[in-house]
């Protein structure tokens, strides 16, 4: 990671590339399924992390602001 990118940016990017790799036609299913996979395990430790979670003031308007 570079000195100048956050953790953040890096999670994002890793996303991006593996929804890059999930849907690469060049690639076979088996690592587009590979691919998937690992989307499916970010999102449910996401989920498990989010679960329990407290509310903070400004998180409704936020989450409506981004289409959630």
């Amino acid at each position: 990671m570079s000195k100048y990118m956050s953790a953040r940016d890096s999670v994002l990017d890793r996303v991006e590339s593996l929804g890059f790799d999930m849907r690469d036609k060049y690639m076979d299913g088996f690592f587009q399924f590979g691919a998937k996979q690992n989307l499916y395990k970010i999102l449910w430790a996401v989920e498990k992390e989010l679960k329990d979670a407290p509310s903070f003031y400004g998180e409704e308007e936020w989450l409506k602001e981004n289409g959630r």
